[in-house]
């Protein structure tokens, strides 16, 4: 059944139904309007002419108390989720490079099902691509870390892939460069410096550091 309201009927309450724009209407209101319009239904041929305007006004009220209950629901709802999103974006920062970082793990870390976990990453495209995109994410870091020596292998390794051709396929497919041209890349344009000069110069007088900078 569709219903059609006139716009006069609701120009009072437009602020309201424009921030419930779009939203689904739910709760016991939006159950008792289901159960009205069920017996409006039902009893049409029984109706008078008479007796439409003020139907039209109840149901124009009870539409406007749903969308008002089930934006609020809505709001309510949506700061659920981004509470829950952020503890689940801290879990995963904090054991990025552990083996157990798995969905079971993360839903009982986080007191939730894997149905509910799924639905969180749902827009990431999944909790593993999520994982793995902050993976890599701090596998580039790494590379580009003129301190980190590390073998790549082992930059892989902590990054979750056991096969380094593994690592290097989809790091090239995510950044657009293979591990080796990123790590060459940032050696030829930032040339460590010799860590001895640094530690030659703790703890000298301004005379040492004028004869180191010359």
């Amino acid at each position: 059944m569709l219903v059609f309201l006139p716009y006069e009927l609701l120009t009072r309450d437009a602020p309201l139904l424009q921030n419930a724009h779009n939203i689904a209407l739910s709760g016991s209101l939006a159950e008792l309007l289901v159960s009205y319009i069920d017996g409006l239904e039902a009893n049409l041929s029984n109706l008078t002419v008479e007796e439409a305007p003020r139907i039209i006004r109840t149901i124009g009220d009870m539409v406007v108390a749903c969308a008002a209950s089930s934006a609020s629901l809505d709001r309510g709802q949506e700061q659920t989720n981004t509470g829950l999103m952020e503890r689940a974006h801290r879990y995963i920062h904090l054991n990025l490079h552990s083996d157990s970082l798995t969905p079971d793990v993360m839903c009982r870390a986080l007191g939730i099902s894997r149905t509910r976990l799924y639905q969180l990453f749902e827009t990431s495209g999944g909790v593993f691509n999520y994982i793995r995109k902050r993976r890599l994410l701090q596998a580039y870091a790494d590379l580009t870390n003129p301190s980190d020596n590390r073998p790549i292998s082992e930059i892989a390794e902590t990054a979750g892939f056991d096969v380094a051709a593994n690592f290097t396929r989809a790091f090239s497919h995510e950044f657009g460069l293979s591990p080796r041209e990123v790590r060459k890349t940032i050696a030829t344009e930032r040339p460590a410096i010799p860590a001895t000069r640094f530690m030659r110069r703790s703890g000298t007088t301004i005379g040492d550091w004028l004869t180191l900078a010359r």
